[in-house]
């Protein structure tokens, strides 16, 4: 019990560290590319909904889908079209869907996960290569320098809501895909906009962040199967 308790305390004041450093990175890039306290305000709130993703708690959904309303106006500004209707269309409405859908089928702070089968996996990667190839020729027109990873970094994102509503594991592994896309745009929006510093810092938290969040939703379904086998075989005996 002391030896839990201790290792809790250290991971809280992991978690605090991270924070700070992170909201003091952010602060100094704002002031020195000196940007609007506006633009950088989601990016504040995110670092809580970073840190409870890393536990794969459900209250990041709502904090997270009344960010998105924050970030939709963000990514407008910065001509990043399919990011802002993503934001306001998909991300809001389905995170405070999901976190009302995991309340439900709570599991401690989290809730209980599935994983996709063979046929499942299937239909993910087909709906998701059509997918691709719709949004491609449909934002031909766009005038935006950052189509690439803008468009695709957003599907990996619909993809990653899709089944973190649906509370299957793999939703971790497609939020590392969109982590790493996000870190690449931002750096390369940074040659042409140094304000973008900003997101680029919060890019390399968030990605941290995702890479804890993968290890505690797969521990945490590894748990819920032994609880599952355990009492199976209690039945069993029964």
């Amino acid at each position: 019990m002391k030896e839990n308790k201790k290792e809790n305390q250290k991971r809280q004041w992991l978690s605090i560290s991270m924070i700070v450093i992170a909201a003091v990175l952010i602060t100094w890039a704002a002031i020195a590319r000196g940007q609007s306290f506006f633009l950088i305000l989601p990016l504040y709130v995110s670092l809580f909904v970073g840190m409870l993703q890393t536990k794969a708690n459900r209250y990041a959904y709502l904090l997270g889908g009344l960010n998105s309303i924050l970030y939709a106006l963000v990514y407008v500004i910065f001509s990043l079209y399919a990011s802002a209707a993503y934001a306001i269309l998909v991300s809001c409405p389905v995170q405070l869907a999901t976190f009302w859908r995991w309340s439900r089928r709570a599991y401690k702070t989290s809730t209980e996960f599935s994983r996709l089968r063979f046929k499942s996996w299937c239909l993910v990667l087909v709906t998701f290569a059509i997918s691709a190839v719709a949004l491609h020729f449909l934002s031909a027109r766009s005038d935006s320098p950052y189509r690439f990873f803008d468009n695709y970094g957003t599907l990996v994102g619909i993809f990653t809501m899709i089944l973190s509503l649906l509370s299957f594991r793999e939703y971790s592994w497609f939020m590392l895909c969109g982590g790493i896309l996000n870190l690449i745009l931002y750096g390369t929006m940074l040659r042409d906009n140094p304000q973008q510093l900003t997101y680029l810092i919060y890019s390399v938290y968030s990605l941290i962040c995702i890479v804890l969040q993968c290890i505690s939703v797969h521990g945490l379904y590894r748990e819920q199967q032994k609880i599952k086998e355990r009492k199976t075989d209690e039945n069993d005996l029964s």
